[in-house]
């Protein structure tokens, strides 16, 4: 998970295990009928595609934050875009990037996942805004949190968290194989806040734990 101030009030939380960035998220283009974007930058220099993001949420804050003059600008003209570029959900952002000229502005973990998943039109773009990291939560004044930064430690100077991303996130990829007959559902999309890879990431913590300090 993030952490914020508010969920550090209730829980103590690790060093970082992933860093996480925003990136675009758009429909593939057909050959020379779109507009083709390679950076985010690219949209200041463009009307054909609209742009926007959940209207709450981590990447809003970091647009609101922000000093890098585009993204200003960028955000600038998203809060006037009528009908409105903003979403209630990421599910509906998806939606909209497979039916319009619009690309989404989400996390680019959940990005890359819904690349990969069938109907295999979707691709995204660069990475911006933020770095913000995920984190394991414990429970207050665990005595366990300085045991896990070490094994966090180890298993980032190892390359084993590079490897665990690759292996349960990057290693989802159903497009590489036999087209399925049902597309993505909502809860496919729900299940892709890196529950497996922050399930596989705690059973290696522990396992170096139990290995090291038990």
């Amino acid at each position: 998970m993030y952490a914020t101030g508010q969920r550090a009030a209730a829980v103590d939380f690790t060093r970082s295990f992933l860093q996480v960035q925003a990136t675009l998220l758009l429909r593939k283009p057909s050959y020379q009928t779109e507009f083709k974007i390679r950076s985010v930058n690219d949209l200041l220099y463009q009307s054909e595609i609209r742009y926007g993001t959940i209207n709450h949420g981590v990447i809003v804050r970091a647009f609101k934050r922000t000093n890098d003059t585009t993204l200003r600008v960028l955000w600038r003209r998203m809060q006037a875009f009528e009908p409105s570029a903003f979403t209630s959900t990421n599910q509906e952002g998806i939606d909209r990037a497979r039916s319009e000229r619009y690309a989404f502005i989400l996390p680019h973990t959940t990005g890359e996942y819904m690349t990969m998943q069938q109907p295999c039109d979707l691709l995204v773009v660069d990475r911006f805004l933020m770095n913000r990291g995920y984190h394991l939560g414990l429970q207050k004044g665990s005595p366990l949190l300085g045991r896990i930064n070490e094994a966090l430690d180890i298993l980032e100077h190892s390359g084993r968290l590079d490897s665990l991303y690759r292996k349960w996130w990057l290693g989802q990829n159903r497009c590489n194989g036999p087209r399925e007959d049902s597309m993505y559902s909502a809860h496919s999309l729900e299940n892709a806040s890196s529950a497996a890879d922050i399930s596989h990431v705690w059973i290696t913590v522990f396992y170096i734990v139990y290995l090291f300090y038990v």
